[in-house]
């Protein structure tokens, strides 16, 4: 009989989500419902840190030690305790509080930058799914962001003995196969294929499958003979030596969501299925062809409304009744553009460099051998990647300098749009400019030049989402108003801050770009993913390499 394992789990989650009464549901077989454990002392008979058992999974033993945790907020300190020795974690939501659910994707990105790894040994668990009637997230839901993660999921009962225990379980089958101790799970993307011309507008012909595993062939399994030579400066190059020893596959997510268009789809529904999905492009595929032909993104959108807008009162029928060929072939007319793409044995360097140099916001990963789309990159997928890994590599001295200092970012002929700027020419702008966002500043008084607003081609989607794209002679101002509920205000920079600063808050705020300004809030300049990936990845720092892109 092989000797246990010892494993340690940290069970985390939001106040009141029934962590402990789960854990102690699975230690002592009964269910606790008013224990508070935030209570630390030696008369409280449960308390954090004080729950093993003695389990078999498969055979072997298992010795596991339960780090029940305090309830933690979106604004809580990640201790450090939470992260040492751990080697797999439970985190908890009550499927009837929305607040938990939102709390625990906070914690999940917390805990991702505490360990320094862009994956862990996790279960996500929707605890009270005993409380039918004061349900509010749908077992979907936890699904999909478990899958988002990489991450199992279970929906439990905490007065239930059965579920508990399969929770456990199913977190050490999650560590021995992170040890490799077990069959991993396969890559998978789950691909939604729109082609169907006939179906119902919002359906847009939707049906699901799963992609084929992608496996790395053993000939370039090896990025060794690739690598810079070893350099005495430890600092030097740092970050473009890791993105060239990381492959693009090592982004590629265990189970991700990938949508995909037909080119005999008409437009319109193509664009609705963009906003019902939640995704801002997808890779085209040509039937006849049999083969990826291109990216529908919201810049296509976008040149479209410009290009056959005329007035509220006449419809854009090229966008209601045109296929995305026929669109393709008014547009690139005889400019042909092939499809820019990256195989999964690519390095993260050449990402980065295609990126920059093509002056695009999403590479396909496509399998060479099979022609399948694994997944799309985009900047700020990498800048995540490399900040997890950042606190590990020697740190350059050009961190501490300035935005000013390294010259990092866009401070010439800056494209704003004004709060009664109409929507069409913000459009305009877009395309004849080739910017991807809007400063929107006052244009009145002594506020004169302020920015109180950002208008990205992200937020042109809405136009679809609402169908309000016959109207374009709105103001800015108006066409913002979707977001005004949740809207936080424009994320700025001054270009006194120091690169290291930008990069947090970049990271941190999940954003392309910020905003430069002075003391008075008006707009300086604005510093993009794009020029930091070319700061960091191909000019490690020297002054006046970076590219002048939004």
């Amino acid at each position: 009989m092989p000797q246990p394992k010892h494993r340690k789990i940290a069970v985390i989650g939001y106040r009141s989500v029934g962590k402990s009464s789960l854990t102690i549901q699975f230690v002592e077989g009964q269910f606790v419902d008013s224990y508070d454990p935030t209570i630390e002392n030696s008369k409280c008979h449960y308390y954090i840190g004080s729950f093993n058992k003695l389990v078999s999974v498969n055979g072997q033993d298992f010795n596991l030690q339960l780090v029940d945790t305090a309830g933690q907020d979106e604004y809580s300190i990640f201790h450090q305790s939470h992260s040492m020795d751990i080697h797999g974690y439970v985190l908890v939501y009550s499927v009837t509080s929305s607040k938990s659910f939102e709390v625990v994707k906070v914690l999940h990105d917390k805990l991702l930058d505490m360990v320094g790894k862009i994956q862990v040994p996790t279960v996500l668990v929707g605890n009270k799914k005993d409380l039918h009637m004061e349900r509010v997230i749908k077992p979907e839901e936890g699904k999909q962001l478990a899958d988002s993660w990489g991450a199992a999921f279970m929906e439990s009962s905490a007065k239930e003995n059965e579920t508990a225990v399969e929770v456990f379980k199913r977190i050490i089958l999650e560590m021995e196969k992170a040890d490799g101790n077990a069959p991993p799970e396969e890559k998978k993307c789950a691909v939604i294929l729109a082609h169907v011309p006939s179906a119902n507008v919002e359906g847009a012909g939707i049906m699901t499958c799963t992609a084929d595993s992608y496996q790395i062939p053993a000939a370039i399994d090896d990025l060794e003979s690739k690598k810079d030579p070893v350099i005495e400066d430890p600092e030097h190059n740092v970050y473009t030596r890791f993105m060239k020893s990381h492959r693009c596959y090592d982004l590629v997510p265990t189970s991700s969501k990938l949508v995909v268009f037909d080119t005999s789809l008409q437009v319109k529904k193509a664009f609705f299925a963009l906003v019902s999905n939640g995704v801002r492009a997808a890779p085209l595929w040509d039937s006849k062809k049999q083969c990826f032909v291109g990216m529908l993104t919201i810049t296509d959108f976008i040149n479209i409304l410009h290009r056959y807008y005329k007035s509220p009162l006449v419809q854009i029928y090229e966008l209601e009744e045109h296929k995305i060929e026929t669109w393709r072939e008014l547009y690139l007319q005889d400019s042909f553009k092939p499809l820019v793409s990256i195989s999964p044995n690519a390095s993260l360097y050449d990402a980065v460099s295609s990126l920059l140099k093509n002056k695009i916001h999403r590479l396909p990963v496509i399998d060479p051998l099979t022609g399948n789309t694994l997944y799309i990159l985009t900047h700020k997928r990498i800048l995540k990647f490399l900040k997890l890994f950042i606190s590990e590599m020697p740190k350059p001295s050009f961190l501490g300098q300035t935005l000013e200092e390294l010259n990092i970012g866009t401070f010439k002929n800056i494209a704003v749009v004004r709060t009664d700027t109409p929507l069409y020419t913000a459009l305009g702008i877009f395309v004849e400019q080739r910017v991807s966002a809007l400063p929107v500043v006052d244009d009145k008084g002594k506020w004169a030049g302020r920015v109180v607003d950002i208008y990205s081609k992200f937020d042109v989607i809405n136009l679809a989402a609402e169908k309000t794209y016959n109207n374009l002679d709105v103001t800015v101002t108006k066409a913002l108003q979707h977001r005004s509920q949740y809207f936080e205000g424009v994320l700025t920079c001054n270009r006194h801050e120091t690169l290291e600063a930008i990069i947090n808050r970049l990271v941190e705020a999940e954003v392309h770009r910020l905003v430069v300004v002075d003391e008075q809030d008006v707009v300086k300049g604005i510093v993009s993913l794009s020029d930091i990936l070319q700061a960091l990845v191909l000019t490690d720092g020297e002054e006046g390499k970076c590219p002048r892109s939004v």
